[in-house]
């Protein structure tokens, strides 16, 4: 195992993992999920072949679509698994290298995920074949957090783990976006003068849109013009 696999393996334990203790290598099927399978290095792996992706943590948008690319040696299908564990999202998905290239590229739609019609998850590659096992249905859109990437060797129920990653959805839960709501209203006198107020300022204009003062105001203008021009 490299130093890149060793150092992903513990970063999704310490994010996913929290007190859960690991289990053991499972299929992704099994009716037991430990937050995060134990991290291959502590484990044999039975698999002849291996897996690798493109990068050790995957991030997109919340809404948004991501691409993984996965490479396999000595291994022509896998099963993949998107969160489980301590998230109450899991997709499950066998995948097979259908041109023998040894590349396989994952697209993940978020928009989609918790659909449970299989859709959130495909591949670019007609030869390659992908079939979601099963999905959590998810009410309303994919939630904000940090996803855990299994990878099992082939597509049966006792399948050894074989790698690990991260998808990272990000949100306004991460971002800290606000949306401040506006309150105005506007009222008009008999005068033409037309009174607006948004979010406690308060702006009058006259009938043409300038900025008007009011009729109390407008009289005491006149009676200062006056009286300037009496002492002149």
């Amino acid at each position: 195992m490299t130093l890149r696999n060793a150092l992903t393996t513990l970063l999704v334990v310490s994010l996913l993992a929290g007190p859960a203790a690991a289990g053991s290598a499972g299929h992704a099927a099994s009716t037991t999920n430990p937050a995060v399978q134990s991290p291959s290095l502590f484990q044999s792996n039975d698999a002849n072949g291996t897996v690798s992706f493109n990068r050790s943590i995957y991030e997109v948008e919340q809404g948004e679509t991501v691409t993984m690319n996965v490479t396999l040696e000595d291994l022509d299908a896998m099963t993949v698994q998107l969160g489980g564990g301590a998230m109450d999202y899991k997709l499950n998905a066998s995948v097979t290298d259908g041109n023998g290239d040894g590349t396989v590229v994952l697209v993940f739609d978020t928009a989609k995920a918790g659909s449970g019609d299989g859709s959130a998850l495909t591949t670019t590659a007609d030869a390659d074949a992908l079939t979601v096992k099963n999905e959590t249905t998810v009410d309303g859109k994919l939630p904000v957090n940090m996803y855990g990437i299994t990878v099992y060797a082939g597509t049966g129920d006792s399948d050894p783990t074989i790698e690990y990653g991260g998808l990272n959805v990000k949100g306004d839960a991460t971002n800290g976006s606000r949306t401040t709501a506006t309150n105005t209203s506007t009222t008009y006198d008999e005068s033409g003068m037309t009174t607006t107020t948004s979010n406690d300022s308060t702006t009058t204009t006259d009938s043409s849109g300038q900025p008007g003062f009011g009729v109390g105001v407008s009289v005491f203008a006149l009676a200062a013009v006056a009286l300037l021009a009496r002492r002149q």
